[in-house]
């Protein structure tokens, strides 16, 4: 399969999708569409918002003195920020991969399930492509001028964003920011390609997927809202 018919196969025949990655785990693709797509979006939104309302509402919310906000808001312009940024979020992606890459890669390797690092670095990369929903919504909401002076236009399906409302300033916003309904789709491909590879149960492959997360956001949570 080229790259193309596979990104289709995963929407109409996920698990054909998986046994052709089995064979070929050719990550390059959704990778670079990924980081690429990441990289164009965060360009744009830093080079179009309203940049001293941004800084204003991130100084506010770190609860600062007037006279503080003017020393930090000196050293806060558009490209410290647009660099900080494509930095924190271009490592967060990869290091994201990495790390659940060797996760499946060492649990399916206790339970006997032969597959090598690379079948599951590319397994995680071609799971990810999900995240592109969220990428053109944040593209719409620009171009329409909604939330100009907010980062949580970059993130339209997250909890914060659809139910919670937080301000940055509140105990919790980072959470909720981070948590996103389109994760459910990225977390059902996993679920079906990890069914297909290891040849186990529905229930196991779920709770291999959903487990870590479970504990991940669990205990985020506990330090976000424990005071």
């Amino acid at each position: 399969m080229t790259p193309v018919q596979t990104f289709v196969a995963l929407v109409t025949k996920p698990r054909q999708a998986f046994t052709e990655l089995e064979k070929n785990p050719r990550f390059a693709a959704p990778m670079i569409v990924l980081l690429a797509a990441n990289i164009a979006l965060l360009l744009w939104f830093y080079a179009t918002v309203d940049v001293d309302s941004l800084i204003n509402h991130i100084l506010a919310s770190r609860g600062i003195n007037a006279a503080q906000r003017a020393q930090i808001g000196g050293l806060m312009t558009r490209n410290t920020l647009m660099v900080s940024a494509l930095f924190t979020g271009i490592v967060s992606i990869v290091v994201t991969q990495v790390v659940e890459a060797f996760y499946f890669y060492f649990v399916y390797t206790f339970f006997e399930v032969q597959r090598t690092f690379r079948q599951w670095f590319a397994f995680t990369w071609w799971c990810s492509l999900p995240q592109l929903i969220t990428i053109v919504a944040a593209v719409v909401m620009i171009v329409s001028g909604r939330s100009p002076a907010s980062a949580g236009v970059l993130s339209p399906f997250s909890l914060n964003e659809l139910f919670f409302h937080f301000d940055l300033a509140d105990s919790g916003y980072s959470l909720l920011n981070s948590i996103s309904l389109v994760q459910l789709l990225t977390m059902l491909l996993m679920v079906i390609g990890a069914h297909t590879w290891s040849k186990r149960s529905w229930a196991s492959s779920v709770v291999v997927v959903i487990l870590p997360r479970l504990l991940f956001y669990g205990v985020w949570a506990w330090f976000a809202f424990r005071s």
